[in-house]
């Protein structure tokens, strides 16, 4: 039976990583059972103080810095622990952190949907199927950096990182992306800017009926009565009629334009219209009023 030790996590945290003395590779899912089989260490503190621990470093601060975003290779330089010492301390830790990572990403994004949902549809869509690795380790603060590592060529990927930071805040359960990286993985530097306010205007259509717009196509309902003119008078009028269209209509003083439904009227007839309205608006004379007749009627 060959001896196994512990010696990290995967990179999609589902998994432990084991080695035997030739250094050998094994994985074990973590499980449902797992987890129970270990949880009772992991309350029992007077288990964890049996470990025997050389120097001053004791396991709460090996752990304190494996939470903190330290590496097993780190505690082990820094501390001069034996690696299996290290190993032993960083399993719950570890844990701790892939728990941590999953409540990321769960966790909503502005562009819509979760974070682990907006990763995965991003990576798809430039053609990265393998999952990505996700991690985290606690700030001062209380609050968590949430990072998640994929692997891609600069051809396919438009960012020099290629781990996106965010930062969790498990009291509020939300993430805010805090490189390029992380707003490209979630849609936040493409989002489009708000179109400013448009101004529509309404123009009123009975205004438009009651105005005439000058220069526009007349309907053939409301467009000018043509008027057949005799002896080559027809060309002269046409022509009149073409230099002033487009522009504002002018007064005549020798023509009527008539209704559509009436019937067209020569020039002869139209001078005599004309005259006879202006006798209607001229005052009659004395000699009008005093013998029924005009002086020019006497002239004649």
């Amino acid at each position: 039976m060959s001896h196994l030790i512990y010696s990290r996590l995967s990179e999609d945290g589902a998994q432990l990583v084991l080695l035997d003395k030739s250094g050998t590779e094994y994985r074990v899912a973590i499980t449902d059972r797992l987890r129970a089989a270990v949880a009772p260490a992991d309350r029992d503190p007077a288990l964890q103080m049996r470990i025997p621990v050389d120097g001053p470093v004791t396991p709460r601060d090996v752990q304190r810095k494996l939470r903190h975003g330290a590496s097993i290779n780190d505690v082990v330089a820094e501390s001069g622990m034996p690696r299996e010492k290290v190993e032993n301390f960083a399993v719950p830790v570890f844990q701790e952190r892939a728990f941590v990572a999953a409540q990321a990403a769960e966790c909503p994004v502005p562009a819509g949907g979760t974070l682990g949902e907006s990763v995965t549809h991003k990576l798809r869509s430039r053609g990265i199927d393998d999952d990505p690795a996700w991690d985290a380790w606690r700030r001062h603060d209380g609050s968590w950096t949430v990072v998640v590592r994929f692997a891609s060529d600069k051809a396919t990927v438009p960012m020099s990182d290629e781990a996106g930071e965010f930062l969790f805040d498990p009291t509020t359960k939300s993430v805010v992306a805090e490189n390029d990286t992380a707003r490209w993985l979630t849609n936040a530097s493409e989002v489009a800017e708000p179109e400013p306010d448009r101004v529509i205007v309404i123009e009123d259509e009975a205004d438009d009926a009651a105005q005439p717009r000058w220069g526009s196509q007349s309907s053939p309902e409301s467009s000018a009565t043509e008027i057949d003119l005799a002896d080559g008078e027809s060309d002269s009028v046409t022509a009149g009629v073409a230099a002033g269209k487009g522009s504002q209509p002018m007064a005549t003083e020798h023509a009527t334009v008539e209704s559509p439904g009436a019937r067209p009227l020569s020039r002869r007839a139209a001078r005599r219209r004309a005259a006879r309205k202006r006798a209607e608006r001229r005052e009659p004379t004395w000699d009008e009023i005093l013998f029924g007749v005009s002086r020019n009627d006497d002239d004649q």
